[in-house]
């Protein structure tokens, strides 16, 4: 499940593949909202940041979408708990890249995340 893990300055950034959907993106995205502790998204809400997650295709041919959920953080609480999250497909396979951690390390190292997650073959 778990291929690699990769610690940022004290975070761990995972990455896993899983066989099929695994439910679905609405169902991973409830499922993190979830893990930072965030209530029930409105419909409204979760439709729109569904359609405006990023469409990405990596270096390997994997497409998928990146999710950044410091929208769901106070602006300004820079140690607020929060999550950038890409989930791609391939062959029948869901491959995650999770960085969790506070809002101020999440900023610095999006670009970074983004840059793994395109670089994946």
């Amino acid at each position: 499940m778990r291929l690699a893990t990769f610690t940022v300055e004290g975070n761990e950034c995972s990455l896993s593949a899983l066989p099929g959907d695994v439910g679905g993106h609405r169902a991973n995205v409830e499922r993190w909202l979830g893990q930072l502790d965030v209530e029930p998204v409105p419909e409204d809400l979760m439709t729109g940041f569904l359609a405006e997650a990023e469409r990405v295709d990596t270096e390997g041919a994997l497409h998928g979408v990146v999710y950044d959920f410091r929208r769901f953080t106070a602006d300004g609480d820079a140690d607020a708990t929060s999550m950038l999250a890409a989930a791609l497909e391939k062959d029948g396979f869901t491959v995650f890249v999770k960085l969790m951690g506070p809002r101020n390390l999440l900023e610095r190292e999006a670009a970074h995340f983004r840059d793994l997650v395109l670089s994946l073959r």
